[in-house]
């Protein structure tokens, strides 16, 4: 690999420095997943359906696992900067509560009483997000699990910060802490498997925000990309490798890859080539819409997914060009005015403190 900016170009920071980017990419990419989901629920066997096929079996809802790697990275970064849990809490949960509770109030109401016809206690259920951990109710998954992270990343923090016999031993308590939820996981599929496939989105998504804490702390001490990178980078494209020659039958072996295991390396070595790909294309432009989207990924996470939910339930196929850019154009025109409304309320709580 050619030298451009000598440091930069081996150093961890660049992840940093292209963090909005990435936002922007990871919701762009779920946006992007969610449709060819729906091409491949409605259509058959023309260009965009082989399209979508192909990036289902490539990249999957991989957007996801790395919001979670840079939301790892981000608090680390907080909480290094400002070791008050107080302070933490109130911060990082009102930029998740608020707009949720801004945007779930309205949405759920709708669509528990006007659309499914529910009574109050599933609207209840619903908007404190229990209804997913009880029955599986999908539609805000994301904000169910980033909530307890958060309320459990103190912890995780001191644990990733602890040393064993005077060392620094961070990626060792990383991997035993992944390995560790890995077994429990496992223990709960097998109790009672049909409620854990109920939950697992979340669950099996907790090591890649660990492992995000991780190079949290090697971000910030701006390491140089090293012996493990290579090593991640190689086995997650390994990975990906493998699981397209099993789904071809180019290898004929009866086994099978777990999706958001796959998912979990193969983000770290999507993550590492695409900060190496804005480096190398190093506009100004593209990383400033980039984000710009990245920004407002919470915001378009809610929206887009409760909007495309509503179209579904009213019978609306979604996978119509049409309809896309339609709760595209809804999606973004809310998303814009609840970001403003939560930066409203926070800046008006933190003027009166």
């Amino acid at each position: 690999m050619q030298k451009i900016n000598n440091e930069k170009k081996y150093n961890l920071s660049i992840i940093s420095q292209y963090r909005g980017a990435l936002f922007g990419l990871s919701i762009i990419s779920i946006i992007v997943f969610h449709y060819f989901n729906d091409v491949m629920r409605w259509r058959r066997h023309d260009v965009i359906y082989k399209m979508a096929r192909i990036y289902y079996q490539m990249f999957g809802s991989i957007g996801v696992e790395i919001f979670l790697f840079l939301s790892g990275v981000g608090l680390y970064f907080s909480m290094s900067k400002n070791p008050d849990i107080k302070f933490f809490y109130e911060k990082r949960l009102k930029r998740v509560a608020i707009p949720y509770v801004l945007w779930g109030v309205f949405y759920w109401a709708f669509r528990d009483f006007l659309l499914t016809g529910e009574e109050f206690g599933q609207y209840v259920s619903d908007l404190t997000l229990f209804s997913f951990w009880e029955t599986g109710k999908r539609t805000f998954w994301f904000i169910a699990f980033i909530l307890l992270a958060y309320l459990a990343f103190p912890f995780l923090f001191r644990m990733m910060n602890r040393e064993i016999k005077g060392r620094h031993a961070q990626g060792l308590i990383c991997a035993l802490i992944c390995v560790v939820w890995v077994a429990f996981c496992s223990l709960l599929d097998l109790l009672n498997h049909e409620h854990y496939d109920l939950i697992e989105v979340a669950l099996s998504r907790l090591p890649i925000f660990v492992i995000g804490i991780w190079y949290g702390k090697k971000i910030r001490n701006k390491e140089k990309f090293g012996a493990v990178e290579n090593i991640l980078t190689v086995f997650g494209l390994a990975l990906i490798a493998l699981k397209i020659l099993l789904i071809k039958d180019v290898i004929d072996v009866d086994f099978k890859l777990h999706n958001r295991f796959l998912a979990c390396f193969f983000s770290i070595s999507l993550l590492f080539l695409l900060c190496c790909l804005l480096e190398r294309l190093h506009s100004a432009k593209l990383n400033k819409v980039l984000t710009f989207i990245g920004t407002y990924s919470l915001e378009l996470y809610l929206t887009h997914v409760s909007i495309r939910g509503v179209f579904m339930l009213c019978g609306i196929r979604t996978h119509r060009l049409i309809i896309l850019l339609s709760y595209l154009l809804l999606s973004a025109v809310f998303s814009f005015l609840l970001h403003l409304a939560t930066e409203k309320i926070i800046h008006s709580g933190t003027v009166q403190k």
